[in-house]
């Protein structure tokens, strides 16, 4: 069955990332507000205006940019519009914890192709990815990257479709394996964390009150065989993703374009070499593409880049943004 799912996902065509939310008409202080629930009032709200227009402003001038073709990517105001750069960085970096407790090899660690895998795979094609989640004041991309992983996967393993699973059981739970809540953590540990236990809730069990599994309901059985992690590259990495779903990877994502990045094909110069973020990776597209690509899903709700989902450039430089190759991903 899995050798059918791989066959339709491709040899079909990449979808497109569907519409995207209205969010680039909105260029005032007061429209940004109604739309994101903001309530401030006094110096605060005269603060987060002049933060807010600022923001507009950087996305104009970039877009102008985009216009001209010297750049290969749209930026749209979104949720952290309200945010200066270092304030949202703050809400997800955990670049101490990449570079110390996954060993990751800077210079050496990237992403490439297999000349052996397909040309382009995206499995979102037959919804073996679930719903795009908001992180919020949590440092949890791990965890989201985590969950989603194990759910594609034991979906297209099984050709089932389970619930989402649940990010929180890791942010709460998984800290007997190394991991630290909402001040960050690793997706390979917690897959280890299931790997033992052979369970996991899904999203309408975990309550977050303790990590008892005998208590939670719904639990779905995960037999996996095995995590990977990948500290130091992994040269056949889009034949993986597309033979076998979906897998967990870091990104250096500290640019200020990042905040609002929304469509085209992402890509910056001069970047940090040590990724600071761990998304998902879905999909990606090297057939017919001057400028070939990753699809990535964040976790930053879907204000964020096209329904929460980013194309972001397979270009490899030591002086420029890419994923970087500290991967890893169940094996059922």
């Amino acid at each position: 069955m899995k050798t059918l799912f791989l066959l339709f996902v491709c040899a079909t065509v990449i979808i497109n990332f569907g519409t995207c939310t209205d969010t680039d008409d909105i260029t005032t202080w007061e429209d940004f507000k109604e739309k994101y629930k903001r309530n401030y009032t006094g110096a605060d709200d005269e603060t987060r205006k002049n933060i807010f227009n600022i923001n507009v402003e950087n996305i104009k001038k970039h877009n102008e940019k985009f216009d001209k073709r010297e750049v290969t990517f749209k930026m749209g105001m979104n949720e952290f519009g309200d945010l200066t750069h270092s304030e949202f960085l703050n809400l997800f970096s955990v670049r101490e914890i990449i570079q110390k407790d996954a060993n990751v090899d800077t210079e050496n660690d990237v992403l490439v192709f297999d000349d052996s895998g397909p040309l382009q795979c995206d499995w979102r094609e037959l919804k073996a990815v679930k719903t795009v989640h908001n992180q919020q004041a949590c440092k949890s991309g791990w965890a989201y990257s985590a969950a989603d992983a194990l759910a594609a996967r034991y979906n297209i393993s099984y050709n089932n479709s389970c619930d989402p699973l649940c990010a929180r059981y890791f942010i709460k739970c998984s800290g007997g394996m190394g991991n630290n809540g909402c001040k960050g953590g690793l997706a390979f540990k917690a897959c280890e964390l299931v790997n033992t236990t052979r369970v996991m809730p899904d999203e309408n069990s975990f309550k977050n009150k303790d990590c008892k599994l005998d208590k939670m309901k719904n639990k779905v059985t995960l037999n996996i065989k095995d995590c990977v992690n990948r500290k130091h590259g992994y040269a056949n990495i889009s034949n993986e993703l597309c033979t076998n779903g979906p897998v967990s990877a870091s990104i250096s994502a500290e640019k200020p374009s990042f905040q609002f990045a929304k469509e085209g094909i992402y890509y910056e110069d001069d970047c940090e070499k040590t990724p600071n973020h761990q998304v998902l990776l879905v999909g990606y597209q090297i057939e017919n593409s001057e400028n070939p690509y990753w699809i990535v899903k964040n976790s930053f709700g879907d204000s964020w880049g096209e329904n929460g989902f980013l194309k972001i450039s397979t270009k490899v430089s030591k002086s420029g943004c890419r994923i970087i190759g500290d991967v890893s991903f169940p094996v059922f």
